[in-house]
């Protein structure tokens, strides 16, 4: 072979090629360069030659390398095509996008762009959360003549929004949808809380003839939310077995579900069948412990299974570590995040993204001071765009907005630019005080300030304010049509306000999207309760009843020398709660020797007023809150959990709570951290 080489030195380039591939395919890549240099001395690099070199650098994200081999290329008889134009624009993605932007307006010049070109430049956007930018630069694609490709769409589709309009857009065009589209746009729905338009949508690509195991894989982890069954969990599962359609990630969807509805005995039995098949691995794990994030009291089942790990010789890597945090910061279990913490420094494992996740963990455990002490702790190299982000989440979510913008100020003074997701964190603490004014602001000057357009999550948080603010009509405007969240969002703020006209167009829109959600039909019902329309709320209750769904009990728990408490609405079961009953009735007494006066209109039951204060007195928050107060030292900060919003009369309760026992009060609900000290809270009326 090498005596053809020497004879042939020009033909000899495809056995090169051969060479370059094969080194490529088998992950050599560190064997190309030299094999290039090689080539270079026994035969002359061709179009092929420079395609496989470019790849390999744009890979490592080498830009000098790839402009080096731009200026060779004339000297191998090789004019740069399409395909390495586009390498090197790909490339230019680990640089920023103000460099990849800057090529590719470069290249639209030099009329150097194809459709392969605007997909990678929508992908870009898209993967920063730029989705307005990248949708601007599709309808750019469209009227520049060139055919958008179902690469493209499926590009699209991975953004926030919109992906119904690209659905349509696709069909205008003729373009058929695959695998790949059908789970872009099944994922989205199933984000988005449309699960009964994401099974349709599976139903299509079946008739289709399509078969992936993706989509059925994201469709049955979208069962760990609210309002789905295990059962529907099971009988989806079974029925993919039947279809053959389970792999790894199959299984650690079904785990991830069973471990969010707390099914530790379908927990026990699965683990144990897939150990005994030699198939319980890391991945598997991981999704389990992330499923534990989802349940009550999960701290004692996630150390069993970090301990099985262990056991059974299972390497845990970063995104175990990462889980284990989750868990103890949604059980709000700041000394299980701690003893996380000291593993892992142990162990003297480097994990890149480690100290974020240790301080996203020290927020949502409801101790932001561990959090800022550890941020303090770093240094200025350590100190990259997400912790600086993470940072300002712990003053805004306990709505220390001044300091919040102290410290933004000195992020950009560090030049660390901000991103989408930054000014998402912002847009939110300004959302948790009601500064409308400033929200507004910042959302018009996203893109002159900082470059960045408003994706359809800045808009949902201007639209929160707004309709907080009872300016809904103004909050419609900013909305994504087709996303449950946003309605569910007008609807809350409907029932705030008492806007049965803007509350009934919100609810008509929540059963046209979801039509399962039961929430949206109790906030309805509610309005229609304080507006003394009991007929009309009794009509929505009934056709709950009529459609089978069921209601969320509102449940809150309190973690007190290590040991969880958890309380339903009315609990019974708790041996203290006699007790408990007893208290909160005795600083009731106190409450309204000081003033306080139950709002009664929170009640929406049926019953005699006066047996409306003792079901207030009945809520799951109130419990935790008294059996803290009863079994902690004078003045020692309680952290309570819950997983309904707080209604305003309990709001109002723990606040007075605070100032009687002289407590700081830490209350995370499913929107917002609520501080109690005083006798105030730290919303200061933005409830």
């Amino acid at each position: 072979m090498q005596e053809i080489q020497i004879q042939l030195p020009k033909s000899a380039a495809l056995f090169w090629n051969g060479k370059l591939s094969n080194l490529a395919k088998t992950g050599q890549v560190s064997q190309m360069e030299a094999t290039f240099i090689e080539m270079i001395r026994h035969a002359t690099p061709n179009e092929v030659t420079c395609s496989l070199m470019l790849d390999v650098y744009a890979n490592r994200g080498e830009i000098e390398k790839i402009q080096d081999l731009f200026q060779k290329m004339p000297e191998f008889g090789v004019v740069a095509n399409q395909i390495h134009h586009n390498i090197r624009l790909g490339a230019y993605r680990s640089q920023g996008m103000d460099k990849i932007l800057s090529a590719f307006n470069d290249m639209k010049l030099k009329h150097q762009v194809d459709v392969t070109s605007y997909n990678i430049m929508m992908n870009a956007l898209i993967n920063v959360r730029r989705d307005a930018e990248a949708k601007d630069l599709f309808r750019e694609l469209v009227e520049s003549g060139l055919q958008p490709t179902v690469v493209t769409f499926n590009i699209l589709l991975g953004s926030k929004s919109g992906h119904q309009e690209f659905a349509q857009e696709m069909q205008r065009l003729g373009i058929s949808l695959n695998s790949i589209t059908y789970q872009k746009i099944i994922e989205n729905l199933c984000a988005i809380g449309r699960f009964s338009k994401a099974k349709e949508l599976l139903r299509r690509m079946e008739e289709q003839g399509l078969k992936d195991v993706q989509p059925y894989n994201t469709i049955l982890a979208a069962h760990s939310a609210s309002g789905r069954t295990m059962k529907e969990a099971e009988e989806f599962f079974c029925m993919m077995k039947e279809k053959n359609l389970v792999n790894e990630h199959s299984w650690s969807s079904f785990l991830y579900v069973a471990a969010a509805k707390g099914r530790t005995q379908v927990l026990k039995s699965t683990m144990k069948n897939l150990r005994d098949q030699n198939q319980a691995t890391v991945y598997i794990y991981n999704w389990l412990l992330k499923g534990l994030a989802k349940m009550r009291n999960s701290v004692p089942v996630a150390k069993s299974y970090l301990l099985s790990m262990s056991r059974n010789h299972i390497e845990k890597n970063e995104f175990t570590w990462q889980a284990a945090l989750e868990v103890g910061a949604a059980n709000g279990d700041v000394d299980f995040v701690k003893s996380i913490r000291d593993q892992v420094n142990m162990l003297k494992l480097c994990y890149a993204n480690f100290n974020n996740d240790l301080m996203d963990a020290f927020i949502k455990a409801g101790s932001p001071s561990d959090a800022i002490n550890l941020f303090d702790s770093l240094s200025v190299e350590e100190r990259d765009e997400r912790v600086w982000t993470t940072l300002l989440t712990a003053y805004g979510n306990f709505r220390d907005v001044s300091q919040m913008e102290e410290r933004f100020m000195e992020m950009q003074n560090a030049q660390i630019p901000a991103t989408a997701y930054t000014l998402k964190k912002l847009l939110h603490a300004y959302s948790h005080v009601l500064e409308v004014d400033k929200i507004i602001d910042l959302h018009s000057k996203m893109q002159e300030k900082f470059g960045i357009s408003p994706n359809s999550q800045h808009d949902g948080i201007v639209a929160d304010a707004l309709s907080r603010s009872n300016r809904i009509e103004e909050a419609i405007q900013f909305i994504d049509p087709a996303n449950v969240i946003h309605w569910m969002t007008i609807l809350g703020a409907c029932r705030k306000h008492l806007d049965e006209e803007h509350g009934k167009l919100a609810f008509e829109k929540i059963k046209e999207l979801d039509p399962e959600n039961v929430a949206s039909y109790i906030l309805m019902s509610n309005i229609y309760s304080k507006l003394d329309k009991k007929k009309e709320a009794a009509a929505i209750l009934q056709s709950v009843k009529a459609l089978g769904l069921k209601k969320i009990a509102g449940e809150s728990w309190i973690t007190l020398n290590g040991e969880q408490h958890f309380f339903t609405a009315h609990d019974q079961t708790n041996p203290l709660m006699s007790k408990i009953l007893e208290f909160t009735q005795d600083s009731l007494k106190k409450m309204k020797e000081e003033g306080f006066a139950s709002d009664l209109s929170w009640v929406t039951k049926d019953i005699e007023e006066e047996a409306k204060e003792n079901d207030l007195c009945g809520h799951s928050e109130r419990s935790a809150a008294s059996l803290g107060i009863m079994k902690t030292d004078p003045k020692t900060p309680l952290v309570i959990f819950k997983n309904l919003r707080v209604c305003g009369d309990c709001h109002v309760y723990t606040a007075m709570l605070s100032k009687i026992y002289d407590r700081e009060i830490r209350l995370r609900d499913t929107a917002v951290w609520h501080i109690f000290k005083n006798g105030e809270c730290n919303c200061k009326g933005s409830y």
